[in-house]
């Protein structure tokens, strides 16, 4: 469970650096 906490928040991170 924590990975996937982990995961949707590299995911998220991603896509905010890449719409930035």
């Amino acid at each position: 469970m924590i990975a996937i906490l982990l995961y949707y928040c590299t995911l998220y991170q991603g896509n905010y650096i890449l719409w930035s």
